[in-house]
């Protein structure tokens, strides 16, 4: 067999065959360690990491963040099962702030919150020099330490790529931005812009993957670097 065909072969049972099994071995790692964390802070746990909803790893890392990390703020995009595990998990005195699209997903999930700024936004159009996107509107920016991104409906190309918006305006040098479903093209690109634009504004930030359900990745930066060891 020519030696790029053999290649090509391993590269393909990598990825479609060695990935998603150790995926989802490590997702049976992180539940364990959720339901660890969550019966030691008295969380009852009934969350329902499946599907396109947030996996274990990425629970894992909140509950982390949230339990050994001082956050004062965060801002998340999309709400679901991250969005209630935040709104129980977080400390007191910690700001939620949670922006989501769809009004029945609003309607069904508000009343499952406690403490969440939870706030309903339309998309509208927007443009980023020559990129023109849907973003929620009247985004509201403030500083923030943890930045959640995942939502709206991702898109093949730069997708979520509004999350600028407040990136940009953010004034701390000490920050974490989690950009769910990190190894799909278009979320991809848009982790490569978001490093790109913020090296330009003179910050050093470290990229952190964890390879484990849909591969949550986390931007660190200033205090918050330790977490690519996460």
């Amino acid at each position: 067999m020519p030696r790029a065909l053999k290649r090509r072969l391993a590269d393909f049972l990598q990825w479609h065959s060695v990935q998603p099994v150790l995926h989802q071995t490590r997702e049976l790692m992180f539940q364990g360690i959720v339901q660890r964390d969550l019966a030691r802070l008295h969380v009852i746990d009934d969350f329902y990491p499946l599907g396109g909803a947030a996996s274990y790893a990425l629970l894992y890392l909140l509950v982390r963040l949230l339990s050994e990390d001082r956050i004062s703020t965060v801002i998340e995009l999309g709400s679901g099962e991250s969005t209630r595990l935040i709104d129980r998990v977080k400390t007191l005195g910690t700001r939620h702030v949670c922006y989501e699209n769809d009004p029945v997903w609003f309607e069904r999930t508000k009343s499952r919150l406690a403490s969440c700024d939870y706030r309903l936004r339309s998309l509208q159009r927007f443009r980023l020099d020559s990129i023109e996107y849907e973003w929620y509107g009247d985004v509201e920016p403030e500083p923030f330490e943890l930045l959640l991104v995942d939502g709206p409906v991702g898109t093949a190309s730069l997708s979520r790529v509004g999350c600028w918006q407040l990136i940009e305006s953010n004034p701390n040098r000490d920050y974490l931005i989690i950009i769910d479903d990190s190894t799909r093209p278009g979320e991809q690109a848009t982790i490569d812009f978001l490093i790109e634009r913020l090296k330009a504004k003179g910050d050093a930030p470290v990229l952190h993957r964890i390879e484990s359900g849909n591969v949550p990745a986390v931007i660190c930066s200033g205090r918050f670097e330790h977490v690519r060891y996460y």
